[in-house]
């Protein structure tokens, strides 16, 4: 039997802390291990030097990955559609991965550009009876509520996390964080700087906590420069004195931060699965996340909950965990555990036979 040809869209891949780009990049290396039984075509439409030099530093067998031209001329038995584009010429059988619905739960949090972007990809999904691929039983949920996808078309197949998460050695973890000027206690938070993170409020909560305590563990977020954050630089500049703002950082760094932090802190408004919350909890962080949706979905019992349009709630979770070191060790316990929930290797197996239902069905 001949090896199944998908395309794969890689366009985000280089785009290290984009949860897209995160997602993708981690798709494609946990399938090299597949390949013989499956040929990967990769599409970048920005650069193709760029999906060259990934090819070049992924594992495995390279005569079975291979650099697109166009999946119209291709010979394809699925395009895998990891953005929210499609190739406009296309007319074989799609997958479509959609992770959260927040262009229309919480469009308020958004560019117009980005949401009719969004948007516009889900509608030509849709009418080109594209297989959906959720990330969460949330975004699932929300594909059935407002695009009406059919049960056989939808499919639910959680991420995993990087396996550079749970392993290395915490005095690394310790000199890194010192090399980026961060040392002894102190709270974290990840998130591009967007409406939908909820980083306002975070600052307005951690400003509230007694004085001592917000002293002793001081704010630290990670995260690139997203949109409509006008009132978020007002806060930052105003709270210069109290929060560490460090901008994107490597994986490497990430993974030290995540493992010498106090607490992770994510207060997102809306998401469709949540990964920065997975990332901590392997890397032995205590997690407090926002309660209800994908957050409470993916967090399960292993993270503290809090409303995430209060302020109040924020602030008293906050305090709570920071001052309690034996809630915040049950939290790491727990979270480790957790993590293991979501691991790669099944959830490749899973797009994997998926790729064959859908590839060799038309």
């Amino acid at each position: 039997m001949s090896p199944l040809r998908v395309g794969l869209d890689i366009t985000k891949a280089s785009r290290p802390r984009d949860g897209i780009g995160t997602y993708t990049r981690e798709l494609l290396e946990a399938l090299t291990p597949h390949l013989g039984t499956l040929q990967l075509v990769l599409y970048d439409f920005e650069s193709r030097d760029r999906a060259g030099e990934l090819r070049a530093g992924l594992p495995g067998a390279l005569e079975a990955i291979e650099i697109g031209h166009a999946p119209e001329r291709d010979a394809l038995d699925l395009f895998h559609a990891t953005t929210w584009s499609l190739p406009p010429r296309y007319r074989g059988p799609l997958l479509f991965t959609v992770y959260d619905l927040t262009f229309l739960t919480h469009a308020e949090t958004h560019t117009v550009a980005n949401r009719l972007a969004c948007l516009e990809g889900s509608l030509r999904a849709r009418l080109r009876a594209a297989h959906f691929l959720a990330i969460s039983d949330t975004t699932a949920a929300a594909l059935r509520r407002h695009f009406e996808v059919e049960p056989s078309r939808l499919h639910r197949i959680y991420p995993g996390v990087g396996s550079a998460f749970s392993v290395g050695d915490p005095a690394e973890a310790r000199r890194r964080a010192l090399a980026l000027g961060i040392g002894g206690d102190f709270v974290l938070s990840v998130g591009t700087h967007e409406p939908r993170k909820n980083l306002a409020r975070l600052l307005e909560a951690h400003a509230g906590l007694p004085d001592a305590l917000r002293q002793t563990f001081p704010l630290v977020l990670v995260g690139g420069e997203g949109w409509r954050r006008e009132d978020l630089d007002d806060r930052l500049a105003a709270a210069a004195d109290r929060v560490r703002l460090l901008g994107s950082v490597s994986r490497e760094d990430l993974v030290a931060l995540y493992r010498t932090t106090s607490l992770f802190v994510y207060p997102s408004l809306a998401e469709g699965f949540g990964l920065p919350i997975v990332e901590a909890m392997a890397s032995g962080a205590p997690v407090l996340t926002s309660e209800g949706g994908a957050t409470a979905e993916t967090a399960g019992t292993a993270a503290a909950l809090a409303d995430p349009r209060s302020t109040e709630a924020l602030r008293r979770g906050l305090e709570e965990l920071l001052c309690s070191t034996e809630a915040r060790e049950d939290l790491r316990k727990r979270g480790r555990e957790r993590a293991r929930d979501f691991s790669w290797e099944p959830s490749a197996s899973l797009i994997l036979k998926l790729y064959r239902e859908i590839g060799t069905s038309s």
